[in-house]
């Protein structure tokens, strides 16, 4: 598309390629692979998009680990857990180390069961008990979050 219509050098390209990622990051937080996704769309050469990632690594515009950490945190301050925090990232093709240091902090035990109450406790808008009949869809509603059945039943539990 708009790498074929350069007439220019290998400069040129550079430049414009670029320009189409800084464009492209304005939008939100990317991640390396999507960044690189987005200029091969555009038939950016390979060589180009190499040089261009690595601009953008040392002027700060991409990087893995700060961009999985800031939407883990944000996902777990919506309450959200663990597995579904972890397939939002890989959805976003974040690298697996990145994705491991960003839910370490998270993936204890009383961090996910304290956002499944929180959680409960806003479906439930009170911090009383469930009724019978809550429970079941409550229980569907925190595995939609990405909570583990072990989570999920302490949550009920604790609510019955």
């Amino acid at each position: 598309m708009i790498m074929r219509r350069a007439s220019g050098g290998s400069t040129d390209v550079q430049a414009r390629a670029s320009a189409l990622a800084r464009r492209y990051l304005r939008f939100g937080v990317r991640s390396v692979a999507q960044v690189q996704t987005y200029l091969r769309a555009r038939e950016v050469p390979p060589a180009v998009i190499e040089a261009v990632l690595v601009e953008c690594r040392q002027r700060g515009w991409v990087d893995d680990r700060a961009c999985a950490k800031l939407i883990a945190g944000r996902l777990a301050e919506q309450g959200y857990g663990v597995a579904l925090i972890r397939a939002r990232l890989a959805a976003r093709e974040l690298a697996p180390a990145a994705v491991e240091a960003a839910l370490a902090p998270l993936a204890s035990e009383g961090q996910e069961l304290s956002r499944a109450r929180a959680a409960a406790r806003s479906r439930a808008r009170t911090a009383r008990a469930v009724a019978p009949g809550e429970a079941a869809r409550l229980a569907r509603r925190l595995a939609r979050r990405g909570f583990s059945p072990e989570i999920i039943e302490q949550t009920i539990t604790r609510h019955e």
